[in-house]
């Protein structure tokens, strides 16, 4: 006969045991991020219906999250827009993110259209098969990248940063389009680029 009371608590302890080992895995993976250019910093989703909104998703759409870190806005941009583009993907560094981004995809209503990368972003061959874009990085790292996509991505695509906007040698390549939304107290700034 099964004793109810001990299963109980055996779960207890697994549970916690799991969650202590992700808080660990999760302190690990930020404590370590702010030696790179890119820390890991969680965007807020509060805004993300907006950048979605400025990124004209549509059916010929092949949006990636560039730095998707935990893939909060690839699977957010996928579950907002009702899985309507082809593709929903993101690019991470750390090894750590992209296994919990790809643990996370298995509970996502349009899993078969979501997918994650690992690797450098400067190193990554294949951004020509995207027309969708979003990047939440620093001014710097943003701007450096935004020069490698307007020679790759194919004519009609759009980049839209949050928060951070391009530097002068992007500005003068080509036009950037500053946009703030407002809800309530809050402002949302976000930088799009037409290519």
């Amino acid at each position: 006969m099964i004793d109810f009371a001990n299963l109980f608590w055996w779960l207890v302890v697994i549970f916690g045991y799991l969650l202590a080992i992700f808080l660990i895995v999760k302190t690990y993976v930020f404590a370590f991020s702010l030696f790179r250019d890119a820390p890991y910093v969680p965007y807020h989703t509060h805004s993300l219906k907006y950048a979605i909104d400025l990124l004209e998703l549509n059916k010929n759409s092949k949006f990636i999250d560039i730095g998707s870190g935990d893939g909060v806005v690839v699977f957010d941009a996928a579950n907002m827009t009702e899985g309507i583009a082809r593709k929903y993907s993101g690019i991470e560094i750390s090894k750590w993110l992209v296994f919990w981004s790809k643990f996370k995809t298995i509970f996502q209503k349009n899993r078969s259209k979501i997918s994650f990368i690992q690797g450098d972003i400067f190193k990554y061959q294949n951004f020509g098969q995207y027309n969708r874009v979003f990047l939440y990085l620093t001014s710097n790292l943003a701007s450096q990248i935004v020069l490698i996509l307007l020679k790759e991505l194919p004519k009609g695509s759009i980049i839209v940063s949050g928060d951070f906007d391009f530097n002068q040698e992007v500005h003068k390549k080509i036009k950037v389009e500053k946009i703030i939304k407002e809800e309530g107290r809050k402002q949302y700034r976000f930088f799009k680029i037409k290519v």
